[in-house]
Formats: structure tokens, sequence, C-alpha cells
């Protein structure tokens, strides 16, 4: 008898497995997911026998390190955002021993820390006067985004700043986050404090910059254009990242449509000279927005926060680049299956982050194999996925309409069918089985149906927090 669970290969180390001896068919499950019927290749009864448990039997590098496996009972668990998929087998497992990411024992210290020392500029609470007008950029995908953005406001508070001079921009129209921020902010500082959620498509609330040196215009949201400090607070991201735009990202994150359109296009961000182009836009617009220092959040799993950084442009990003390098990079071999944890609060398993997850897996699936995307997805498949539903139109014209598709869910749209061109992609969600394979994705239900699908390949990783890895080209 089978059942599930998976690696305690710490935050974001892959897990490598190898098949071994056959075990009694999995109970519970019928059949094979139906997605398999839109992956490449397929033919019926071609995955009907052959089920066996998992065995680690290889090595992987993580960083620049190589580490071996070793045995261990073949007990484990799947972690991604609410959920903790448990499983056993009968015959033994074994994992890559790595360090897990520690999170910062003591969020309040870590913020002031950060803010009173930054990288290369001077005490935050000598650059911002009692009335200037303060705006906090916020990037919806912060790990503990509340806690964080809640104790720097109160550190800005303590050093002078006025509530009512105070102001959140979370660049996310999902009315929740927003809701909840203002909650906790109310409750621990003031009512003064106003927070509001960037709008792309209202042309009321987006207020023209500069054109940058191509003749492109900037638009960027009116309450971040009027302040007299922005003070951006975002996710560190390794600079291999699908949608790395610089140690910033105000821009396009808080434009309008139209640019958030150029900037989130598959063709563009996978061509690393046209990728580069974009991120010197991007810089050139926190320029002329007179961007001078930042605050980065460097996750550290499981929602938490690992450090908090601030400072000045340049010495920051190198700073964050140096710590997402040394905590997030791992250099995977190709594997048959793999298997993309998902990690943070619900507000942060969207399809940006499924896109991201997916695009990191996609770098190390072996050519014709399977990913899952393991999450606690709610969102609507919006425009840009469903014309993945265009079943009369070749993948290459669906894709050059995505490429131009202004859509938020565009680029996940044109991750998924990349992947879905050389692999058979599932996806564990919270959406309706009928509205994800109706865009070629697979369905996984249960742990039960996610070790049946992991006994039908050779070799399988587990990427924990896939969103934030970095993977090593092979």
């Amino acid at each position: 008898m089978t059942r599930l669970e998976c690696s305690k290969g710490g935050w974001g180390k892959p897990v490598r497995c190898q098949k071994s001896s056959v075990s009694p068919t999995m109970l519970g499950l019928a059949r094979l997911p139906l997605g398999l019927r839109y992956a490449p290749n397929y033919q019926k009864g071609q995955f009907q026998s052959n089920i066996g448990l998992l065995r680690v039997n290889s090595s992987i590098s993580v960083g620049k390190m190589t580490q071996r496996s070793h045995s261990i009972p073949a007990s484990f668990s799947l972690e991604f955002g609410a959920e903790k998929w448990h499983s056993t087998a009968s015959n033994s497992m074994g994992e890559f021993p790595s360090p897990v990411i520690e999170p910062c024992g003591d969020l309040v210290a870590a913020v002031a820390q950060a803010l009173s020392q930054p990288i290369d500029f001077p005490p935050l609470a000598d650059a911002v006067m009692p009335d200037d007008q303060v705006v906090f950029a916020v990037d919806p995908s912060l790990p503990s985004l509340v806690e964080v953005v809640c104790e720097v406001l109160k550190w800005f508070v303590e050093h002078g700043t006025e509530p009512h001079n105070m102001h959140v921009v979370v660049a996310d129209n999902q009315t929740r986050v927003a809701e909840d921020l203002t909650a906790r902010l109310h409750e621990q500082i003031s009512a003064k404090v106003s927070v509001e959620s960037h709008d792309p498509d209202n042309p009321e609330g987006i207020a023209y910059v500069a054109a940058n040196e191509e003749s492109d215009p900037i638009y960027l949201n009116r309450r971040i254009v009027d302040a007299d400090v922005v003070v951006p607070i975002t996710c560190a991201r390794p600079a291999s990242a699908l949608d790395y735009m610089g140690v910033f990202s105000v821009f396009p994150l808080f434009s309008d449509r139209k640019t958030r359109g150029n900037f989130y296009s598959l063709p563009k961000l996978g061509n690393a000279e046209e990728h580069q182009q974009l991120k010197h836009w991007a810089d050139q617009a926190a320029w002329w927005l007179g961007l001078l220092f930042g605050i980065q959040v460097v996750p550290a799993g499981g929602n938490q926060v690992a450090e908090i950084l601030a400072g000045q442009t340049e010495p920051l990003e190198q700073a964050c680049q140096t710590r997402m390098n040394k905590l997030w990079q791992a250099d995977a071999q190709p594997a048959d299956l793999v298997v993309a944890l998902l990690d943070g609060a619900p507000s942060q398993h969207g399809w940006y982050n499924v896109a991201r997850a997916l695009y990191n897996a996609n770098q190390c699936v072996a050519p014709g194999g399977s990913i899952v995307v393991c999450s606690n997805l709610v969102e609507a498949v919006g425009s840009g996925l469903r014309r993945l539903r265009e079943t009369h139109d070749t993948p290459e014209d669906i894709a050059k309409r995505l490429a131009k598709d202004a859509h938020d869910d565009a680029l996940a749209a044109s991750v998924v069918l990349e992947a879905l061109a050389d692999h058979h992609v599932y996806l564990v969600s919270q959406l309706r089985k009928e509205t994800v394979e109706s865009l070629g994705i697979g369905v996984i239900e249960n742990e039960q149906q996610l070790v049946h699908l992991m006994s039908q390949h050779a070799t399988c990783a587990v990427l924990r927090a896939a969103q934030h890895l970095s993977i090593l080209p092979n």
C-alpha cells in the first residue's frame, strides 16, 4: 500500500528521486487526471503500468556545493500555502540535506536596523521631514506583507512622520490585501493613514512623469508622483527571475495597463537583450521619479522574512543579489517530474506567482517530462488565460497574441503555453476542475493522485517556495 509524502530538503532546495520496486496500485485513484489527454506525446494506456515507489539515488548542487543523498524513512510532507500533504511509502526514500532558511527572529529589530543603518545612505529619519507627504509603494508579493508594512510605518511615526502624511499604495487591485492592511494600520497606528490599491485601468489615478531615452512615456500612480518622498517596499528577487526589473520595481508595477503589457511579454522577458532594455527603462523611471533609496525584503519561505535591507539603489541591489544567490540559488539536473510548491499567504497564490514557479520548474524538467504546480490559487481565469481555450488556433498564433496582450494573466498564459509545448503540466488549486482542464492543464485533486503521478516517473525534483528560486542553467 502506498500513500504520499515529499521531502525535507529545506526551503528552495530540490529533492531528487529515482523509481524503485513495483508496489500495489494506489487506492482511491481510478484513473489518471484528465489533463494527461492534453499532454504531448500521450498515447492511450501509456501510463497504466509501472507503478513504483520513489527512492533518492543521486546528487544535486545547491549554490556552489554538491550534496549527496542519504536514505531516510519514506515519510515526508509537501507544504504549499495553507496546505500540508503527508504520505508514507513501504520502502526507504532519501533527501538532500540542506539548511533551512532561518527567519529573522525579531521583525521589529530587523526593520529598525535596516532603516537606521541603510546601505550607503544616511539614516532614513534624516531623509524625511515631518511635513513630507510619504508614500509607501508596496509589492503585493512581500512575505508577511501586513506585518512588514506595519512595522515600517511604525518606525517612521516614531521618528517624526505624522500619520496623516503617510499613504500606502499596494500594486494589486484585489481589495482583500488593502482591507487587511488598512485594518492593521488603523488598529496599531492611526486611522489617518490611507491605503489604496493601484488600478492600472484608472486614468484619473495615473500621471505622466517623463519620457525615456527612446521617447516612450513613463506613467505612474498619481499618488506616487505627487509624493514628497517615495519609499518602495519590495520583495527581493534573483536577477534570473522571469520578471526581474531591478531593486525597486516601482515601474512597471505602478504604471498603466499598456506599459505593463509592454513589460510582461514573454518573448521580451525571455530575450536577454530585450529584458535588459526593459530593466533600463525601469531604472530611468526610478530616476525621473527621484527615487534615492528603497526597502527590500528577503524571503525565508513559509511566508516569513529572512532579512530586511534598505539603502541607496546600486549597493542595495548588489547586497540583495548576494543574499538571494546564497539562499535561493539551486543547480538541479533535469528530472522527469518536477513538483513546484508555491509559498506564501493566500494573496500570493495568484497567477503571477504560478507563472514564476512554472517558469523555474520548466528550466529543470527533462524533455517530455511533467510539471506539477501546487498552490492555493483562487484567482479567476482572465482574458489572457482564456486565449488558451482557442483550440482552432495554432500555439504559435496564440503565443503571438499573448505577446501583445496587456491583461494581468497574459504572462502566466504565455508561460503555460510554452511549458505545454513539450511537457505535461498539472495544477493543484482551488479552482474548478473543468476550469483548469479547459486551459489544457491537468488537475491534481489530492495527495494520492500526486504520489501516483510521481510513481510514473523515474526521477523527481521538488522545488519548495518555487517562485523565489534562481535555477542555474545546466
